[in-house]
């Protein structure tokens, strides 16, 4: 039985350093976080290609800072 969501939320991530695996031009990123009732939660990041190739897909996050260091908890 799937778990009741209670929220979710998408975040652009602003430092990410990526490349499109299909045409190699830069990509750009956001992470999508779902909040379920029972307090757990799942997060998973999508590429998506700057260039007209179409491309999206989930990536691994790759950025140009720690982005630990700059984290905030929501």
């Amino acid at each position: 039985m799937p778990k009741p969501v209670s929220a979710s939320g998408i975040r652009e991530v602003l430092d990410y350093f990526g490349k499109c695996p299909s045409c190699g031009y830069p990509a750009r990123a956001s992470t999508h976080t779902v909040y379920y009732s029972d307090g757990s939660t799942t997060a998973m990041v999508t590429g998506m290609c700057e260039s007209p190739c179409g491309w999206t897909g989930p990536v691994e996050l790759t950025t140009m800072t720690d982005r630990r260091r700059f984290e905030q908890p929501d």
